[in-house]
């Protein structure tokens, strides 16, 4: 005669409970008994056990936890600098004080006593993001069996929220005066030629600063920014305008030397400084009126208002796509309207500046 497999069916739950005659009939009705003790607690007997399978496990603390949701996930972040930053802030922000409990007993009260450490700082955008991961690290231990709730939920409401600010940028209006003032500027010549440069192709500030030679093609009158400077890892094409061309040849009399477009002076194999072209706006007086990142809020409001294909602008903008066959698409499809677009980008901005 073969083993006799025992179960109990409770409700929907069914728990496996050993063989017969392995375990003993009175062993098979004290863990009858014990199951039932559960349900009257409104546990399930199923997920209890799973518990008490991972409490045997020194792999059930949150650190753990949180290490293994960040291996499974970590294929869907394209950065690697995003990959390493998201375990970086778990590691400086949340380990320290609640890594090696188990997940299990972590209380509502213990996470929120931990973001407020970071709210504390005033740091509100980390701790936005911080309290997203702790909460989906929860939700991972939840599906894997090793704790029954996420204490995260519902804490934003004790928290405080961070808000976004925008970067001052130009009206339409403002915009012949600026380029009356750019044109006369008297300070560093290739500090003003990076704002004429970012004007026109309304990239951000680290990608002229970072720009290489041989990203540019001249005679295709195409600059080809590879992904790894890309602030959302894809590949960026910039169709140059005939004036962005004669722009970069006049640059590149002074640079030709260095790998780099705009390298600093004594060290030509560094580039310029973060804040450079920021603090030539605030010399010409335009503090707390526009930023560099601002013209690309400026373009984007005159392109749209002109009435180009929204999804060409958001495309030369290099704003993320998350449907990967519409990113595709929008790479290849886009770029005979974006070389127009550019074209009559640039020759707007001379109409402005030669009737200001």
């Amino acid at each position: 005669m073969g083993a006799l497999i025992l179960n109990i069916k409770i409700k929907s739950d069914t728990l496996y409970i050993g063989t017969y005659p392995e375990l003993s009939l009175k062993e098979a009705r004290e863990r009858h008994l014990a199951a039932r003790a559960l349900l009257d607690q409104n546990i399930s007997p199923t997920a209890q056990k799973r518990r008490d399978k991972h409490k045997l496990s020194s792999d059930n603390t949150f650190e753990a936890i949180a290490r293994e949701w960040w291996e499974k996930e970590q294929h869907t972040w394209k950065s690697e600098k995003h990959k390493q930053g998201v375990l970086r802030s778990l590691e400086l922000n949340i380990f320290p004080y609640i890594g090696d409990r188990p997940i299990h007993e972590i209380s509502t009260v213990e996470v929120l006593e931990v973001l407020k450490r970071i709210e504390k700082r005033g740091a509100l955008d980390l701790l936005r993001q911080i309290r997203q991961r702790c909460s989906n690290v929860f939700i991972y231990g939840v599906a894997s069996g090793r704790c029954d709730n996420n204490p995260v939920g519902g804490l934003e409401k004790a928290l405080k929220k961070h808000k976004g600010k925008n970067h001052a940028a130009l009206a339409a209006s403002e915009l012949p005066a600026f380029l009356n003032v750019l044109e006369n500027y008297q300070g560093d010549y290739l500090t003003k030629k990076a704002i004429q440069l970012t004007l026109y192709t309304f990239l951000r500030t680290a990608e002229i600063r970072f720009a290489e030679w041989k990203e540019i093609d001249l005679e295709a009158a195409l600059w080809t920014i590879p992904s790894h400077r890309m602030k959302m890892d894809n590949e960026h094409l910039v169709p140059l305008a005939p004036q962005v061309i004669q722009l970069l040849q006049e640059i590149k009399e002074f640079t030709g030397h260095s790998p780099f477009l705009f390298p600093q002076a004594a060290t030509p194999y560094k580039v310029m400084s973060e804040n450079t072209m920021l603090y030539a706006l605030y010399r010409m007086g335009y503090r707390g009126q526009a930023t560099i990142h601002g013209f690309r809020a400026t373009a984007s409001t005159i392109l749209n208002e002109v009435g180009f294909q929204p999804d060409a602008i958001e495309r030369q903008l290099a704003h993320t796509e998350r449907n990967q066959v519409r990113k595709a698409y929008n790479r290849a499809g886009y770029v005979a309207e974006r070389k127009k677009m550019m074209i009559w980008w640039a020759n707007y901005l001379d109409s402005l500046k030669n009737n200001s």
